[in-house]
């Protein structure tokens, strides 16, 4: 997620689905679809709500081509970086967590008091 600025104005948010997936999606696919591969792009990796995600081992690793993977990092633009540099080396089921952790902890937190089970 990046958040540039024009001249005095409200940050621009600009999501874009072919390289991101949003903190709500991502957590149903977690809770009710296919497996993902959730890369850590934070260095060290840090506490995250996702137990069984992997540190990143760096510029030179690829995914399999048949395997989705999400990357995150804290506020999503390292991560967005890394799955556009991916996808235009032809690894078309990659994509970056929007918003990365910050936003992801915060949307969840919001449904989940929304719904009471805080």
């Amino acid at each position: 997620m990046s958040l540039p600025h024009r001249s005095g104005r409200e940050p621009e948010v600009s999501f874009d689905s072919r390289y991101e997936i949003s903190p709500y999606t991502l957590w149903r696919r977690l809770a009710n679809g296919p497996k993902l591969l959730l890369v850590d792009l934070r260095r060290p990796p840090a506490r995250s709500p996702f137990a069984d995600a992997l540190p990143w081992r760096g510029p030179d690793w690829r995914p399999a081509q048949d395997q989705d993977v999400v990357f995150f990092d804290q506020d999503g633009r390292e991560a967005l970086a890394v799955a556009r540099r991916l996808r235009a080396a032809g690894h078309r089921r990659v994509r970056a967590l929007f918003g990365g952790i910050a936003l992801y902890e915060f949307a969840l937190a919001t449904v989940l008091e929304e719904n009471g089970d805080r």
